[in-house]
């Protein structure tokens, strides 16, 4: 991709792949003394904190997250969002997920 702006010359562009990521935070119960997965889930979406971008080379991609049925599904985390969700989803989202290990 090439831009040429007002009163400046070409400027090439560059690719870099990155992504728009909405963060997790955790809980402090589970751990293997314990014996309880860890749980997760999303940070608020108006912290400041909630959302952010990664480098794409970054991302681990092996992770399996079980959402925790039995506390079931919630919108507080997130307002209405076209971005974050799939219009099916009804702007929920569970409200912890546990991380398998």
């Amino acid at each position: 991709m090439n831009y040429m702006g007002p009163n400046l010359e070409l400027i090439q562009g560059e690719k870099f792949d990155f992504l728009f990521v909405r963060w997790y935070g955790r809980d402090m119960v589970g751990s293997w003394c314990s014996k309880c997965l860890h749980q997760i889930d999303f940070v608020p979406g108006n912290d400041s904190s909630a959302f952010g971008f990664l480098n794409s080379q970054e991302v681990i991609r092996a992770v399996h997250l079980i959402p925790t049925f039995h506390y079931g599904k919630t919108s507080n985390p997130l307002p209405h969002s076209p971005i974050a969700r799939w219009e099916e989803e009804k702007d929920e989202d569970w409200e912890y997920y546990y991380v398998s290990m």
